[in-house]
């Protein structure tokens, strides 16, 4: 009788301790896997200027688990109305780039090897993001290196929400 209940109170011990350890952390790669909803995109200047993109900013990543992703975002309340091939015309501010990525874990970066973009100058590029939030329904990532522009380098930071 002894040995029974020593025996019940050493599996009871177990599972006991089974239901209180933390379960193991996903990979980073293993979070981002999946679609994502932009929720904002600022742009932070050298000299402390952010600037948003509009409220009817609309986007969307999907990353899979093949390392292969896909990213739009485009700001869709303020645009006219074109006539014509709406490929040749495109309105408003717009960004979109395909490729393959790879993760850091170590370090948190997440690499886009870009494939073909919406601006010709990121065809064929590498760019490199830090996550710096990520969970079951949301991250956050901004560039390691700013981005060239007409109003100066910028560091974009994405906020985004799973679908």
């Amino acid at each position: 009788m002894t040995t029974s209940f020593i025996s019940k109170l050493a599996i009871g011990a177990v599972v006991s301790m089974l239901a209180i350890a933390p379960a193991a952390a996903q990979s980073l790669k293993d979070q981002l896997v999946g679609t994502w909803s932009m929720e904002s995109n600022i742009e932070e200047y050298a000299d402390g200027k952010k600037v948003s993109w509009d409220p009817s900013l609309k986007g969307m990543v999907m990353y899979d688990a093949g390392g292969r992703f896909i990213l739009m975002a485009a700001e869709i309340g303020n645009r006219k109305k074109v006539e014509g091939n709406p490929a040749l015309n495109p309105v408003g501010k717009m960004i979109s780039y395909f490729g393959t990525y790879t993760v850091n874990e170590a370090d948190k970066t997440l690499t886009h090897k870009i494939v073909g973009a919406s601006s010709p100058l990121w065809d064929g590029t590498e760019q490199k993001r830090v996550v710096t939030t990520i969970n079951q329904s949301a991250m956050v990532f901004k560039a390691v290196t700013p981005i060239g522009s007409a109003q100066g380098p910028f560091v974009p930071v994405a906020a985004w929400k799973k679908n």
